[in-house]
């Protein structure tokens, strides 16, 4: 989502029994999913493990279904990946502080871990929740030498501080420090939970959103004036 400035700082959070558990997780388990790293070059140096992965992503899964039922999309989201449960005790009661910041439905929630030296290339976000959703990171382990850049604004972030990055347009991550780097970041939105189906609202015009074809694929836009809601 754009935020003026390139990023929003929250505040604090307790991010200490979380970070004790996620230490504990082996390299196997950061190695078994590779997926972002091979289909999104710019994260290709950092380590992932995946939480919680929307529904409302698939644009295959768009297209099998012509009726635009944003309610059907919302409902399939679900903490339903393995490494969530590994780490739910710790997990849940720090998403009940980060929503006493920022309520809303949980799009993606992934630990993303980056060594010294490594960086997360200059790049944009282009999935369409974007236009709609708050991506949020709250450092687990840093030792605050991890420099973020965003919109042409630079931020070195604080460990157990959340804040929101500007995804849609260029930005990019460096760990300028010499220990790892692991972040929860999460895509929220709205102030309702995914389940209950409610459409987001249009950021500029306030109308409804659907379901839309244009030129570059399947995109979210607003029905008041069917025009697509860019970055």
């Amino acid at each position: 989502m754009y935020i003026e400035g390139g990023f929003r700082i929250y505040g604090p959070v307790d991010i200490k029994p979380l970070q004790q558990q996620v230490l504990t997780m082996s390299q196997e388990i950061w190695d078994e999913d590779k997926w972002r790293q091979k289909a999104l070059g710019a994260q290709r140096e950092s380590e992932s493990i995946m939480l919680c992965w929307s529904g409302l992503c698939c644009k295959t899964w768009y297209q099998n279904k012509p009726e635009k039922n944003l309610r059907d999309f919302y409902s399939i989201n679900q903490w339903n990946h393995k490494n969530y449960n590994l780490i739910k005790e710790t997990l849940d009661p720090l998403l009940e502080q980060i929503h006493t910041y920022r309520p809303g439905g949980i799009l993606r929630a992934i630990l993303i871990r980056l060594d010294p030296s490594k960086q997360v290339y200059p790049h944009i976000d282009e999935d369409i929740t974007f236009n709609f959703a708050s991506r949020v990171h709250v450092p687990i382990l840093s030792d605050g030498k991890t420099k973020f850049n965003s919109g042409g604004e630079s931020f070195y972030p604080e460990e157990g501080v959340m804040f929101e990055i500007d995804n849609v347009r260029t930005h990019s991550v460096k760990n300028k420090g010499s220990s790892r780097r692991i972040h929860l970041v999460m895509d929220i939105y709205g102030d309702w939970p995914i389940s209950d189906g409610i459409p987001p609202e249009c950021p500029k015009c306030g109308g409804a959103l659907e379901i839309q074809n244009s030129k570059s694929g399947i995109v979210l836009g607003c029905n008041t004036n069917s025009i697509p809601i860019n970055k």
